[in-house]
């Protein structure tokens, strides 16, 4: 194969640019790099730079930078010639590669030509080759003949223009499916925002979640989803527990949870009723370890205050749904249970709005900022309306039966009042400066005092006050005061006061002081009427011995020479008060109202706690007969005052005891 004659040619370097810079920021780098930046630069510092250059005075300094210059130069010129000779040789042998490989694909097509056109294609044809092979050699011809027909090409148009028409469907079905989807979507978030829309009209305020502006809760179904959070869980109440001997008597309804498919109305106030709840369970812990002397006691999951040695209320903070199958029985005491529950949540109401009240004064803002807010009163009112309600039971029920056991004496004026105040949050509403809010007025009432107010009348010359009133601060306590009161009808008798009988017999303590508990009252009650029926009957026995005497005038010793006449037989009063005695001492009447089964003529002290024991009244009488002393005992209790009419009234009896005529 023959090669084309060889040209030779010569490689030369690149030309060298000027030195001078090219731009402004070369030009910048240049003088920093050589003068030290412009600040360096000052006119002076030129001016004097050019003067050298004129005189010639740095001559030496720029032969020397001549001939560092030109020693630079000589060592990149032979640097560089190495590198051209290489590079040219280089050049050729890739030069040479090319030329032979085109040399060769031009051999090759001319050898194919020439089975077609043998004489266009040897004056390219390289004579090595031709006679080498030999003209003709090398052939191409089809391996098979093209399937494409007119109605084949008929059959693809129509293919083509199918797939077409099927696209465009597929195409319509999409759009027909986006909008579909679109108008699901636009009904999913109309309803949402429907919901959102009635929560808001409903008075709550609805913003975006500050970290998570672009978020929104919505269910599957286009309804809003309520995130609670971690801190609220599940729906709870507090539970309010009422127990006797271990037995539950009441308990506070709870309402059922609320189904997955409720409004956002409706969980929307489940979930502020479970805050309101979790607080007020938190609140009333608080308060709780400030009243441990109150017989309150807090345990894992409850609150227990003790009423009585057999009656607890048990607080608790119950999930909804959790509750025992039994938890909606009925039972005796579910309202006090229920209206437990409902204060409780009253007076956080109240504490809610008072504080709030209070943060909203200018002066109160830096005190509330600095301090810690004390615990709300939430258990102390409770705790003081049940004491108010205990203590008042007490009393109701041992006047009532000290007044029945007087009747069924034989007593027949003695009877009593009660007075209490009622609760109307009209009349607090009416208050100069109150608030015109009924429920505010309502808690207003509940937090004022509670009193009470017994009228005793014992005998008709006397006559009892009994006040009572129930504080909650600073401590949980009922005070009591006692007044005589002036007899009811003046007495026209001679014998008998007009006045009352105890004011000098056993008055009671003075009103600045009054009475801390009810069983200094009961004591007092006790003795007072006890000393009350001596001084009925001291009256009685006065006219008893007027009658048996005749006239004191009519009796006189006509023997005697100064005609002295004899005393009336006049029983006296001992100093202990309940004692009546005839002159000889020979004759003696007891009054005495005492518990059943106490012994008989024991000094009694106040009793040590506040639970009343059956009362019974006792007279006790002592006569000298055929000179044997007798005595006897007539007793009244509530037993028996049913019985009345069989018994001898206490009037009866001592006149038998004066009279010596006792059966």
């Amino acid at each position: 194969m023959a090669s084309a004659p060889q040209k030779p040619f010569s490689l030369r370097p690149w030309p060298h640019g000027d030195r001078k810079p090219k731009n402004l920021g070369e030009f910048i780098a240049r003088v920093n790099a050589e003068r030290g930046g412009f600040r360096t630069v000052t006119e002076e510092s030129l001016r004097k730079e050019i003067e050298a250059q004129e005189n010639g005075v740095d001559e030496t300094n720029g032969a020397d930078e001549m001939d560092l210059d030109s020693e630079d130069e000589a060592e990149s010129t032979n640097i560089k010639l190495e590198d051209i000779v290489e590079a040219r040789n280089e050049v050729i042998k890739n030069a040479e590669v090319a030329h032979q490989n085109a040399m060769l694909a031009l051999d090759f097509v001319s050898l194919l030509l020439t089975k077609e056109i043998p004489n266009q294609a040897r004056t390219t044809l390289s004579n090595a080759l031709r006679d080498h092979v030999g003209l003709g050699t090398l052939g191409a011809t089809k391996l098979a003949t093209s399937n494409l027909s007119e109605a084949r090409l008929q059959d693809n148009k129509m293919v083509s223009t199918g797939w077409k028409f099927t696209d465009i469907d597929r195409t319509v079905n999409s759009v027909l499916t986006s909008a579909s989807r679109l108008q699901k979507e636009i009904s999913l978030e109309t309803k949402y925002w429907a919901e959102v829309l009635a929560v808001s009209d409903s008075g709550w305020a609805v913003s975006r979640v500050p970290n998570e502006r672009h978020t929104l809760g919505v269910r599957e179904e286009g309804t809003v989803d309520l995130d609670c959070g971690r801190t609220i869980g599940e729906s709870q109440r507090l539970l309010v527990t009422i127990e006797k001997n271990g037995k539950v008597v009441g308990r506070s309804s709870l309402p059922k949870p609320l189904p997955s498919d409720a409004a956002l109305q409706d969980r929307v106030l489940e979930a502020r009723d479970t805050i309101f709840n979790q607080e007020l369970w938190h609140e009333i812990n608080r308060e709780g370890r400030s009243l441990l002397s109150y017989n309150v006691r807090l345990e894992e999951s409850s609150i227990t205050y003790d009423m009585e040695e057999d009656t607890k209320v048990i607080f608790s903070l119950q999930a909804l749904g959790d509750e025992m199958d039994h938890s909606q029985d009925k039972h005796s005491e579910d309202g006090q249970a229920a209206s437990i529950s409902v204060m409780l949540n009253l007076l956080l109401s109240y504490a809610h709005e008072q504080n709030n009240h209070r943060r909203s004064q200018p002066s109160a803002i830096a005190r509330f900022q600095s301090s810690i807010p004390p615990p709300y009163a939430l258990l102390r009112p409770i705790i003081a309306h049940l004491q108010h309600g205990r203590t008042l039971a007490k009393a109701t029920k041992f006047i009532s039966d000290l007044t029945t056991i007087l009747q069924s004496a034989g007593i027949s004026t003695a009877h009593y009042k009660l007075t209490e105040p009622p609760i109307s949050p009209s009349m607090a509403r009416n208050t100069p400066g109150s608030r015109s809010l009924p429920s505010e007025a309502l808690i207003h009432t509940l937090l004022e005092p509670l009193k009470f107010q017994f009228q005793l009348v014992i005998t008709p010359e006397a006559q009892l006050l009994i006040h009572g009133q129930t504080t909650f601060f600073p401590i949980v306590t009922t005070m009591y005061q006692i007044r005589l009161l002036p007899p009811s009808v003046p007495s026209n008798q001679d014998a008998s006061p007009s006045y009352n009988t105890l004011a000098s017999s056993f008055p009671p303590t003075d009103a600045r002081e009054g009475y801390p508990d009810l069983r200094d009252v009961i004591y007092y009650v006790r003795q007072a009427t006890a000393r009350a029926l001596t001084d009925h009957l001291e009256a009685s026995v006065y006219e008893w011995t007027s009658a048996a005497d005749g006239t004191a005038e009519e009796t006189k010793d006509e023997d005697t020479d100064d005609g002295a006449r004899d005393e009336p037989k006049t029983w006296i009063k001992t100093i202990k008060g309940t004692v009546l005695q005839n002159p000889a001492k020979t004759h003696e009447l007891i009054v005495e109202v005492a518990n059943e089964g106490d012994e008989d003529l024991v000094d009694e002290p106040a009793p040590e706690t506040d639970d009343l024991q059956p009362l019974e009244l006792r007279l006790y009488g002592v006569w000298q007969a055929g000179g044997k002393a007798n005595k006897k005992k007539w007793a009244w209790n509530i037993k028996d005052a049913s019985k009345s009419a069989e018994q001898k009234n206490l009037v009866d009896a001592a006149k038998a005891v004066v009279k010596g005529q006792v059966d």
